[in-house]
């Protein structure tokens, strides 16, 4: 797996690590120590040595207008990349409209 995060900028996410067998969480916490990528661990729990941020939940009108940003941003730089390729005009279009989408979710 290391492999896979050795050369382009990448982030882990390890979701629910309260719920990881304390043998597997050792073997993650050090292959972490190792690599060289960002990682973002959820969980219920503190997880000592590393930063902790509380997030409350969303409610699901917020999670429902995150996730179709998120699906938007997605698209947009599906179409972006292929009108690259392609040498399109269509990029600056799928540029300027992924640039929107990215600007109204931060």
């Amino acid at each position: 797996m290391r492999a896979l995060v050795a050369d382009a900028a990448a982030l882990v996410v390890v979701d629910n690590y309260e719920t990881i067998a304390d043998v597997e969480k050792k073997r993650i916490e050090a292959w972490f120590k190792a690599a060289r990528c960002s990682a973002l661990f959820t969980s219920r729990h503190r997880i000592s040595e590393t930063v902790f941020v509380q997030v409350s939940a969303m409610s699901s009108e917020e999670a429902e207008e995150f996730l179709s940003k998120v699906e938007a941003a997605r698209l947009f730089r599906e179409a972006l990349s292929i009108f690259e390729r392609l040498r399109s005009p269509y990029a600056e279009i799928a540029r300027r409209n992924l640039a929107r989408v990215e600007d109204k979710s931060s």
